[in-house]
Parts: C-alpha cells; structure tokens; sequence
C-alpha cells in the first residue's frame, strides 16, 4: 500500500516564475478495438500521469487488495494479542484446527471510542492544514500544465501537535491531564478499525467526487474499469475549496487530500501511535520491575527499554524530516504522478499508521534491552543510510536550484539535459543529474531509505520475523515504484531518458543493480 516515502527522481527542474492558469486540455477518453488508449494532449502530447493498462489479471489483483488489505494488520495484532507475535504459531494453529478460529477470536471488536478519537483527529488536522500559517509551496507541473499552490505548514504542524499532545494529556507533572499519553495504546484496537473504515469511506468519497465534483478534470484518468480506476484512483490533484477564506487560506486552495491525508492523518499519525506506545511501554515495565521477557538478550530496566528508545528516535528523524522538508514532497512520485484513490486512502489511513508502526507495537508486547555493541550498530546504519538520504536530495536540490551551475563533490556538476511535453502542448526543459550520489545509481535514495527501514525493524532484536515485514515490504515497494517511475520516465523523456541510463546503469547498489 502506499507509503509516504521520501522519494524523487534525478529531476533537477528550475523553478519558473508564476504560471497563468494554464489552457483547457483536449484530452478525452479514447477507446479503439473496445481498450482504453493513452490520453492525448494539444499535438498529440503525451500525459505521463499513471500508466497502468487494465487487463484482466491487474484487475484482479487489485480487486483482491481491496477486499483482503485489512486481513494483514489484523493477523498482526492478532499476532501479537496472543502469539507474541509469532506469525507462525497462529498460522499453525489455523492449519491445525482447519478453521479461522484461532485468527477471527483474536480480531479485536470495534468500539464508539475509536471512531470519536478519529473524528477529532482528522478534523484537528483538517483545520490546522488549511488555517495554520506556513511559506506557499508549488508543485511540479501536472499532465495537463497546472502548477498548484500549497500552503506548506507541516513542520509547524508537527510541533502544535505534539506540543498540544504533551501539555494536554498526562504526559508530565505539569501536563493538563485532558486525557492520559497512552490514549492511543488504550484504543489501539478500536482505532485500526476505525482507520480501516475511513480508509474505504475516503476512497468512496474521492472516486464519486472524480466524477461528479472533479477539481481539476482536465487532469483525470479513466481506464474504464471501475476497480482499476477505484484502487488507482482518477483525480490527480482532489481538493476541498469550501473553507471559508479567512487569514492564511486567503487564496482559497482549501485543503489538498494527497498531502492531508499523507502527512497529517498518515505520517503525524504514526509519529503519534509510536510515541503513545513508548509512554505505555515505560509505564508498564515501572509497574512491574523485573517483568520477564524471554526475547530480551538484557534483563529488562525498570523503565523505558533502548530499543523503544532507539526506535522512536529514528523514526522521529524520519518524520520530523518529511515535515521540515515538506516543500520537496510536493515534487516527489506521490504528489507528481500518483492520482488519488483506495491505494492512496486506506494506505495512508491504515497501513502507513499501523503496518509502519509495527515495530513500537512489537516492542509493548515484547520489550527488548539490546547489548551495547547492537544497539550501537543499529543505530549507525540508521544515521548513515539517512545522512546518505539527505545528501543525496541535496545534490539534486542544488542542481535544480542552480539549473546546473554548481559543484557536487568538488567538480562541476554533469547531467543529462531533456525536455518534455504537458498536455496543454507547452514544452519544458529539464536536467537529469548524473553528479554525485545520482551518478553511482539512479535511486540511491531507495537504497538509502531501505537501509534505515531495515534498522528499525532490527531494533526488535532477531527472535521474530514479524518486524521484518517492514522491510520486506518496502523492499517490494521501492522495486515496484522503480519500475513505474522508469517506465513515466521513459514515456516522459524519450531517448533522453535512454541517454541517461547508459550513463548510469545501476538503479539501487552501484556494480550490482
């Protein structure tokens, strides 16, 4: 499912002036021999917006994600409710009694609490994206040549919402005590089914409004499969422009589903599950010194362990760094080429919150003291891959900024210059960088990402295979968005794009792939 992950091309497009709105499109559905056919722009250009054909087998496979999605975060916490977390024993027991009762008696039940808890979070977040004041941020041009204005707040809203977090819940002697730091932990259950549910309310809403209320419909894309156009989405940009316009949503760009529903329900969320987890996990051990753990290589403190510890603190640099650096997710796969449906809604609203979440949830069910030389080891593959990650990005911000006059590791800067065409028939120049970081592998910022993923899963210690998943699967989806952004790629640049493959050959481990 989807993932906000800190991901961009070797892209290095100098930032115009402010664009006039751009002119109607052309672009309509075309259907030859009975098959959807690549939507057109002025002259024949191309849009390079999703590129997934429907066929028989992608329907099904979406079909099937939709319906059976939620099994997995579910399996988790059944998992972790009364296997310790061991995938295995509960699927030993399923294959042992031949029946799903070992699974669905461990399904936790949905309650009111969760769904109000949400309700408040969603609309907390809603308001403070559209109302809290922040630098405008543009994005990159869409298919059909809009440029779109964002009010790039996140870093602010980070800090409000953990600051309001800590001062109203019990979190400190001096904290209002509204409602206790571990409120999140207390309705763990209740709140992955109410996330499950809004994720498909949501993914219902975007696709009615695609057809009925689009904000941009020159930048839709229709296969003609409701299930391909469901889970992929059709709307690129969705936005809601009823909030009245008052203070900093004077320019009435309302609130854009693609960031809000990424960052302030999907990311601020799971910054928030991880640390109402930690404050349980400290509470917990103070309340029972000397409690037993026969995972933990190191007898237990009486307090917060290091691997919670540790795994808060990488996650925390992860996510305070998607908000700080917010202006550059706005030019990243997610918002430039992914439209928005199911996979966008339910994978932000339940997955990224719960699945990226795994490891804090593992750790109260296990707590785990890690030796010296592994907590030391964990946590320097966690700071290099993402030191790798921030200079990697900041070469290529450099380039862009500079349109290529610049020095990357003391030489001048080398790229591949190419140019592409919207579906309002304008052309644009761009730079592939071929400096740096960009010139060992075409995605070492996957490769960096994959490194620090694997060092939060190996904060859990080496007893379970469940916290793995988390890099097992980002893995599969890193390899799966190479595939799609090479394939955009090619599409949008032509033999450019050729060009610059041959100048950099390897995509993720430089002399390997």
């Amino acid at each position: 499912m989807k993932r906000a992950t800190r991901t961009s091309k070797a892209e290095a497009e100098p930032e115009p002036p402010v664009l006039p709105p751009a002119p109607a499109s052309n672009e309509k559905d075309e259907k030859k021999d009975g098959k959807t056919v690549e939507f057109q722009g002025k002259g024949g250009a191309k849009t390079w917006g999703r590129a997934h054909k429907p066929n028989f087998m992608g329907a099904l496979a979406v079909y099937l994600m939709i319906i059976f999605c939620p099994i997995l975060p579910f399996y988790a916490y059944a998992s972790c409710s009364a296997y310790e977390c061991s995938i295995t024993n509960l699927a030993q027991d399923i294959v042992a009694t031949q029946s799903i009762l070992p699974f669905w008696n461990n399904i936790p039940t949905p309650s009111v609490q969760g769904f109000q808890i949400l309700g408040v979070w969603v609309v907390f977040q809603a308001l403070v994206y559209v109302y809290l004041p922040g630098p405008k941020g543009y994005g990159q041009l869409t298919p059909a040549g809009k440029k779109l204005e964002y009010n790039v707040n996140g870093f602010s809203a980070y800090l409000l919402t953990h600051v309001l977090f800590v001062f109203l819940s019990d979190m400190t002697p001096y904290s209002a005590g509204f409602f206790p730091a571990t409120i999140i932990a207390d309705h763990y259950s209740s709140l992955l089914w109410a996330c499950c549910a809004a994720g498909y309310i949501v993914a219902t809403y975007a696709y009615i409004k695609a057809r009925v209320a689009p904000t941009h419909p020159e930048d839709r894309k229709f296969t003609g499969n409701f299930v391909f156009d469901y889970f992929w989405g059709v709307e690129f940009n969705p936005r809601e422009q009823w909030f009245p316009k008052i203070g900093q949503n004077a320019s009435g760009e309302g609130l854009d589903w693609k960031l809000y529903w990424v960052g302030r329900h999907g990311m601020m969320g799971w910054s928030l599950i991880n640390l109402s987890l930690a404050v349980y996990q400290h509470r917990f051990l103070a309340a029972h010194p000397g409690h037993p753990s026969k995972f933990s290589p190191v007898a237990l403190p009486s307090h917060i362990t290091n691997s919670m510890v540790l795994l808060n603190v990488l996650h925390t640099i992860y996510i305070a760094d998607f908000f700080y650096n917010e202006d550059w997710y706005l030019r990243t796969i997610d918002i430039a080429h992914d439209h928005f449906g199911f996979m966008f809604a339910w994978g932000d609203s339940t997955w990224l919150t719960f699945m990226y979440a795994l490891q804090s949830f593992y750790l109260i069910n296990n707590p785990i003291e890690l030796p010296p030389v592994y907590f030391w080891t964990v946590a320097a593959l966690g700071f290099v891959g993402y030191a790798i990650f921030r200079i990697t990005n900041a070469q290529k911000d450099l380039a862009r900024s500079t349109n290529g006059n610049c020095t990357i590791w003391g030489k001048p800067a080398t790229f591949v210059r190419a140019e592409y065409t919207t579906s309002d028939g304008v052309k644009h120049d761009t730079l592939l960088l071929t400096s740096g970081f960009w010139g060992i592998a075409r995605h070492m910022n996957y490769t960096a990402d994959l490194m620090g993923c694997l060092a939060y899963c190996m904060t859990c210690g080496l007893s379970h295979a469940m916290p793995y998943f988390y890099v097992i699967y980002m893995t599969l989806l890193l390899l799966g968005r190479n595939y799609r952004d090479e394939s955009r790629c090619s599409g949008k640049y032509g033999d450019k794009w050729k060009e610059y493959c041959k100048q950099v050959p390897y995509v993720l481990i430089p002399g390997i792939f």
